[in-house]
């Protein structure tokens, strides 16, 4: 049985030995006292060596390149007060650049608003109250920016009066604000003699402040959260 013919075209060591011999004959040259097989294989060597190093520089060149991007900080601009769509005030915040932001954080009066992502660079803040926003903005790389940004009174509507209920003593003062919500903690009672008394109880959830009940002649002021104040004679 004749031997199965290979059907492509490499050749084995020992051709490739022989082959070689005949060359440097030809060429009046000593034959070759490195076996062929050590020459290819210094060949793979240095085949897979270069494509290491070759690999290793393009990650240096990566390295270096992404260098600019660990020490990029934010750029935050904020847009001008306006009423959003819930009715109350609303702030955009927008951060240029590619990076991912890492954190928004708005804080009023040393309390902490709450802050909505519309997409990954631009946010959304409503405040309550006036006053300065202290903004941070953090991007991935911990790099942040910190700003002002002020809330003046924007709300010119002061809070309606609804009505006013006597019982045990105690006069129940219902108020209500359509927008920013009636800051009933800070309402006062003001008599005849300048005397303030400040409230007894109130609750935000039902509407009202209750004060005792001097029998008439006083004044009640009630704020909202914008200083936007109602007076109400009883």
């Amino acid at each position: 049985m004749s031997k199965k013919r290979r059907n492509d075209n490499r050749i084995t060591e020992e051709e490739a030995s022989k082959i070689l011999d005949e060359v440097l004959t030809e060429c009046g040259k000593d034959k070759l006292s490195v076996p062929i097989s050590d020459l290819m294989s210094y060949s793979t060597f240095r085949k897979e060596n270069y494509g290491y190093q070759q690999n290793l520089l393009m990650t240096f060149i990566v390295l270096f390149a992404l260098i600019p991007f660990l020490f990029m900080s934010p750029i935050v601009s904020t847009s001008d007060i306006v009423i959003g769509e819930r009715g109350l005030p609303e702030i955009t915040v927008d951060v240029a650049g590619v990076l991912p932001v890492k954190s928004v954080i708005a804080v009023l009066n040393g309390i902490r608003l709450p802050v909505y992502e519309v997409n990954p660079h631009r946010f959304t803040i409503e405040p309550t109250h006036v006053g300065d926003i202290d903004l941070k903005v953090t991007l991935f790389n911990d790099q942040y920016v910190e700003k002002i940004v002020s809330v003046t009174d924007i709300d010119s509507e002061a809070p309606r009066f609804i009505k006013a209920e006597r019982k045990g003593g105690l006069i129940y003062i219902y108020a209500k604000d359509d927008g920013v919500g009636v800051n009933f903690e800070d309402s006062f009672m003001l008599l005849p003699d300048s005397t303030v008394l400040i409230p007894l109880d109130y609750n935000a959830e039902y509407n009202y402040v209750v004060f005792e009940d001097l029998g008439g002649n006083a004044e009640v002021y009630i704020p909202d959260n914008f200083e936007n104040i109602i007076r109400i004679r009883y």
